[in-house]
């Protein structure tokens, strides 16, 4: 029987996603579990897996095209199978030109009055772009400045592989664009939203709405950012806004955590050593086992617990920006083992290399900047998960003990606990049990 291959929804809010490129082609074996495609989101690269074996039937979406989440872009079937007809997703075109009324005024043009390709190809003295995939964040950034899809391409040399034109192509081109037309441009104030108070009910309570779509809740996203700070932007301002932030603070005596890790790293090898954040994330798992009110999503429909202990780690990326993708189902791991992922997974989101379950968005967040020698911070929230913990460096502290001024090297962790899903008290026991299993680290290894 056929299988679809689907476009995945990677993160609660995304909602359609671009094949960036086709690992295997109609006609391949698949087996269960292989990479066959490269799916594109406003934060990261990432690679679809077959959950079938089978043989790729069917190709129905090209690369460097977007697709609503949800939609099949492929079909796997068995060997010798006919393939059934399917009907062909919902598509946005990259070459779909707009109607002439819509469309914004073009930029100086060479003196022949030629099309706009050859135009380009003569301008650059480079094959012309027409009808090369652009790529979501390119896109988004030309929907902003008042530019069709058409005209990217009919004016820009993809860089990227395969000719596909990206951010900097496009950046590149409103410069120049923006230098040539300066008058062009004209500032818009933003849109101010009026606040709706809420409505007395007969018995004396109030009603209480849904929360607006993220655009209409007053949420500013400054021109000019590059793509991944917008969807940082849009996410923790949505955050900020929605989800009611408490924090708890604790400090851990790291002292005899520290020592075992030394004897732990001595008989491993340099590249799977233990680090601080190894301890941390799994001593988070660990709370998160049995206090299992934060290991939930907040969603409209309700508090929704889940079916796995997932962990997210964030992550700062080579070229600016964070992401956080998580490790699913960490909960029974042993701290070598949730070292190896640890690992494996920062590695991979610096690389583009992750798998849909790991940027769900899924995943109660361990974020720490130990290494830059912070002693504490606090995290805010990724929804649509119920808490975050921030972590600081460990530093030689005089701390009182039975009496006597002794060094101890402590650690200051702050829980971010969303109100709607936990209260102050729940939070104060959770961190109170992160702490329990640090200070006696054997814990970590049963």
């Amino acid at each position: 029987m056929a299988s679809d291959v689907i476009m995945p929804q990677m993160g609660f809010d995304m909602t359609e996603g671009m094949v960036v490129r086709w690992l295997k082609h109609e006609g391949d074996t698949v087996t269960r579990g292989e990479m066959i495609a490269e799916i594109e989101t406003d934060k990261a690269t990432v690679e679809l897996e077959a959950y079938e074996s089978g043989v790729m039937a069917r190709i129905l979406v090209p690369e460097g095209v977007m697709v609503p989440v949800g939609e099949t872009i492929g079909l796997i079937t068995a060997p010798g199978e006919d393939v059934p007809d399917v009907t062909t997703p919902t598509l946005s075109p990259p070459v779909a030109a707009p109607p002439a009324d819509s469309a914004p005024p073009a930029p100086p043009a060479p003196p022949e009055p030629v099309e706009a390709a050859p135009v380009a190809e003569a301008n650059r003295g480079e094959a012309p772009s027409t009808g090369a995939p652009v790529t979501p964040v390119a896109r988004r950034i030309a929907e902003q400045a008042g530019l069709s899809v058409a005209e990217v391409q009919a004016n820009v040399t993809g860089t990227g592989p395969r000719g596909r034109i990206t951010r900097g192509d496009v950046e590149a081109y409103l410069e120049a664009r923006g230098a040539a037309q300066p008058e062009s441009v004209t500032p818009q104030a933003p849109t101010q939203v009026e606040p709706v108070a809420p409505e007395p009910v007969p018995d004396g309570g109030l009603t209480v709405a849904e929360p607006p779509a993220a655009g209409a809740v007053g949420i500013v996203v400054p021109a000019g950012l590059p793509p991944m700070r917008q969807a940082i932007a849009r996410r923790m301002s949505l955050s900020k806004l929605t989800a009611p932030h408490y924090y708890v603070t604790v400090e851990i005596d790291m002292t005899r955590a520290i020592q075992m890790r030394a004897e732990i790293n001595e008989e491993l090898d340099a590249e799977s050593r233990v680090t601080v954040n190894d301890l941390v994330i799994k001593a988070v798992a660990m709370a998160l086992r049995s206090h299992s009110h934060f290991n939930v999503t907040v969603q409209a429909e309700g508090i929704i617990p889940n079916p796995t202990v997932d962990v997210s780690i964030a992550v700062a990326m080579d070229g600016g920006g964070l992401i956080a993708p998580s490790m699913p189902d960490i909960g029974d791991a042993s701290l070598v083992d949730t070292a190896a992922r640890s690992r494996d997974l920062s590695g991979r989101a610096r690389e583009g290399r992750l798998r849909p379950n790991e940027v769900s968005g899924v995943g109660f967040a361990v974020s720490n900047l130990g290494m830059y020698n912070v002693k504490d911070f606090v995290a805010i929230i990724t929804p649509p998960n119920a808490g975050a913990i921030a972590v600081g460096s460990v530093q030689s502290t005089p701390v009182v003990q039975d009496g006597q001024v002794v060094v101890a090297e402590m650690m200051s962790a702050t829980l971010s606990a969303d109100h709607r899903a936990t209260d102050g008290a729940e939070g104060a026991r959770f961190m109170n049990e992160v702490r329990r299993v640090l200070e006696r680290p054997s814990l970590l290894l049963l």
